[in-house]
This record gives C-alpha cells, structure tokens and sequence, in this order.
C-alpha cells in the first residue's frame, strides 16, 4: 500500500515540474532574404547582449533577457513600394501561463508578446516574428 502511494505521488509531482535544459542564445547577427507585400527584403537580426533577469519562474528555473537589433528592408523598382523595419528590442524568455510564471528553453518575446524570438536547441536562430504594417513578418534562419 505505501508503495501505491508513493507512486502516485510521484506522478503527481512530475506532472507539475518544468525542468529547463538553460540552453543560451548565442550572440551575433544574421541575415536572410524573404518576400514581404511582394517586395524582396533583408531581415536582419543582431544579438547584442544576454544575461540573467535575477528572476525565477514559479518551479525556480532562471530567466533571461535579449537586446536583440532587428531590421527588415527591400525595395521594388517595378511598383516603387519600400519595405522598413528597424528597431531595438528586449526580450524575455518568462512567460505567464494561466496563474504561473514559466520560463521556456526556446522562446523569448517582448513584454506585449508582438516581437518573438525562437532558438534551436544549440542556442542558435531558428526565426524571429514581428509585426509590420498590417501583417506579421516571419525571418526563418
């Protein structure tokens, strides 16, 4: 019988706990090429400086913060249309789900959550997604 209960209160706390790998973003920039409102553009991304928020999520995991350059430009000759982007963000790998505070290994977002960041699991760009104009813009890498 204490057997049983044990193990069902095993379950039960694996079933909360969120473990990180803590797998850190590596610094540096990026370019890609893509096609917004049919006009070729750069997307470019800068990862300027990472460090920890001295903060933790409700299953004591640390958090990070991201300064990251983000620019997308392009223009067609043909129609005249421009395409421009440029801004500096902070990003954070906290996030709120439901009532808790959880960190997660592979995504940072601004405050608002319009600017997203995804990383691969060696730390490098997977995409970053932000809004431009009328339309959400997605740089894969």
């Amino acid at each position: 019988m204490k057997t049983i209960i044990l193990a069902a209160m095993l379950m039960v706390s694996a079933a909360f706990a969120h473990t990180i790998v803590g797998t850190p973003v590596l610094k540096g920039t990026l370019k890609t090429k893509l096609v917004v409102d049919n006009v070729p553009a750069t997307c470019k991304v800068q990862i300027e400086k990472i460090w920890s928020s001295n903060n933790e999520d409700s299953y004591g995991n640390p958090a990070y913060h991201v300064r990251m350059d983000l620019s997308l430009s392009g223009y067609d000759m043909e129609s005249g249309k421009t395409v421009k982007f440029d801004t500096k963000v902070m990003l954070s790998n906290m996030f709120t789900v439901g009532t808790n505070r959880m960190v997660k290994d592979y995504e940072y977002a601004t405050e608002d959550g319009k600017i997203t960041l995804t990383i691969k699991t060696d730390g490098r760009l997977n995409s970053v997604s932000f809004p431009n104009k009328s339309q959400k813009v997605t740089c894969s890498f």
